[in-house]
């Protein structure tokens, strides 16, 4: 006990140096030789809150006793509060993740250097960091990644493994060599670490609308009918008289209906023509129009995801769904429709019933299957749902979250939309 109390000292004195990685490591050992010590959890997960990984210091905190740790309540509420910055910090890692992963680091780059360059409320976190350098580095700018360190946040500067990095790729002469040093060619395809997404907040319900058809009225009309067909029968002949009329009308109608039907049906065989010769012309030419097809969707998703961070959500809307449509089951596909049903929650016109949390969950792509965003839908249909007054369901939501998905932001996230129904639902005793 006495060795992990010098451990435990040693690692606050490296807190106050700003060390913390170093720290990190060091109330990590004591958790594995001790895993109930609540100061030891409660300054590990302080720690890697400050290194921009909120999810695991709350996981760190779910044992620890409020009456022990005072402070514990605001700091559970300020991480929750700035979801929504930890969503677009996850967001944009993702997408330079992305990118690098196709060699595009110029791209990359610019994601990310959109990101350092705004005044955040919170911790970037240190694989953010680390992956800025290795994009630097790949488009000949390694000087520049250092002088971003050396003017980072002391947690940043005194890194170790972010010195490291830096230390391999001024060794490195390649750009082969400096995707070797940091960016794996089959790692985990998406970071979890950030809270996600597409977000926990306040939802409204509107947009899609489900029409059908009441046949209980038509039948109360044909009960009136038979009653006045015993009551008054000259008044029933003028009825019948009308909807002769009536009827004569709906068919000269359907006749004109007919007509440019037919007219509409020439027009789409013609297409199917022109098509049919178009794809012999590639045929001809060994030209692939799948490929070409997946080119065009990975386009039209990347025209989306700039119009969404660009703040122009229709036209986000409008690549999106272009995108789903051309090619619904590459890598990117999980992303295009979650960013689509992002922008239509930020617009206010996502439904809760809305088809394509169904086609979420039923996509049968590995992506889909896959996706690290199931929780993040599910969190944004059960606050839809709770926006709508439909509080039942949205509780039926959050029971899966926390079921499912007990280690990821969600499930904190869940539990808070939990407590703010129970406290709306409570009767109001007050006068």
């Amino acid at each position: 006990m006495k060795q992990l109390t010098i451990k435990y000292n040693q690692a606050i004195a490296l807190i106050r140096e700003g060390k913390l990685e170093e720290a990190k490591h060091l109330l990590e050992s004591i958790l594995a030789a001790a895993p109930l010590h609540p100061q030891t959890s409660w300054a590990l997960g302080l720690v890697e809150t400050q290194l921009g990984d909120p999810i695991t210091g709350l996981s760190r905190w779910e044992r620890l006793n409020l009456e022990d740790f005072p402070q514990l309540e605001s700091r559970r509420e300020i991480i929750i509060s700035n979801r929504n910055v930890y969503e677009d910090i996850r967001t944009a890692f993702n997408r330079a993740l992305m990118l690098s992963r196709e060699k595009n680091f110029e791209d990359a780059n610019l994601v990310l250097s959109q990101l350092l360059d705004r005044n955040l409320p919170v911790p970037l976190p240190l694989e953010l960091y680390k992956l800025t350098v290795i994009v630097k580095a790949a488009n000949g700018k390694l000087e520049e990644a250092v002088e971003l360190i050396e003017a980072g946040p002391k947690y940043i500067q005194s890194s170790p493994s972010i010195l490291k990095i830096i230390n391999q790729l001024q060794k490195a002469s390649l750009t082969t060599s400096v995707v070797a040093a940091g960016v794996p060619p089959e790692p985990k395809r998406k970071l979890r670490t950030g809270p996600l997404a597409a977000g926990a907040v306040a939802l409204a319900a509107a947009g899609l609308f489900f029409f059908y058809q009441d046949n209980s009225e038509p039948a109360v009309e044909r009960n009136s009918e038979v009653a006045g067909e015993a009551n008054n029968e000259e008044r029933l002949t003028i009825e019948h008289k009308n909807e002769i009329s009536g009827l004569q009308s709906k068919i000269a109608s359907l006749e004109s209906e007919k007509v440019l039907l037919a007219e509409q049906l020439d027009a789409e065989s013609e297409k199917i023509r022109e098509q049919e010769k178009t794809e012999e012309i590639y045929r001809k030419a060994d030209i692939n129009l799948e490929t070409i097809e997946i080119t065009k969707a990975r386009q039209a998703f990347n025209q989306g995801y700039s119009e969404y961070t660009s703040g122009h959500l229709e036209k986000a809307i409008e690549k999106f769904e272009l995108s789903l449509s051309l090619n619904g089951s590459q890598y990117y596909s999980d992303d295009a429709l979650y960013y689509l049903a992002k922008a239509k929650y930020e617009l206010n016109t996502l439904n809760p019933e809305d088809p394509l949390f169904g086609q979420f969950s039923g996509g049968t792509s590995e992506h889909f299957k896959g996706s690290p965003y199931k929780d993040d839908l599910l969190l944004i249909r059960a606050n839809s749902y709770k926006e709508s007054g439909d509080n039942q369901k949205a509780l039926e939501v959050v029971s899966v979250i926390k079921t499912e998905f007990p280690n990821e932001w969600t499930s904190q996230a869940a539990k808070s939309l939990e407590k703010v129904i129970g406290q709306e639902s409570q009767p109001n005793l007050t006068n």
